[in-house]
């Protein structure tokens, strides 16, 4: 398993990364969406995103990443904007979670969306 955490905070990145060690795998950073592209590739199983960065926001990275990517990993975006949910939703976004991150819907979101994904790959195999 191979997380990559994309967040300016990093009080925040190490908040999910302590969450992510519960799963195993790898942790990777990035404080900006730039930073998050160069870091990004094939390997990569989740993506955790802020939306509000400097350089290259979550937004721009998610187009971005669209392009580049035909067949991206699912991303989880950890903001306080809760005014783009539907415009992240067509962007691909898997789930949406509002700051403050509570460990409880961070550890359940991740385990789902995980889970979908597993189901996904099990279904294209059959």
């Amino acid at each position: 398993m191979k997380f990559l955490i994309v967040d300016d905070d990093e009080v925040t990145r190490k908040y999910l990364k302590n969450v992510l060690k519960r799963f195993g795998g790898e942790i990777i950073e990035a404080s900006n969406g730039a930073e998050a592209l160069k870091k990004v590739d094939e390997d990569v199983d989740l993506i955790l995103l802020d939306v509000i960065m400097p350089i290259l926001d979550g937004i721009t990275f998610l187009k971005v990443l669209k392009v580049l990517n035909k067949n991206p990993p699912p991303v989880i975006v950890v903001t306080i904007d809760d005014t783009r949910k539907e415009e992240l939703k067509k962007l691909g976004v898997e789930s949406v979670i509002i700051k403050p991150i509570f460990i409880e819907d961070i550890i359940k979101q991740i385990a789902q969306v995980m889970e979908e994904r597993s189901n996904q790959n099990i279904q294209q195999h059959n």
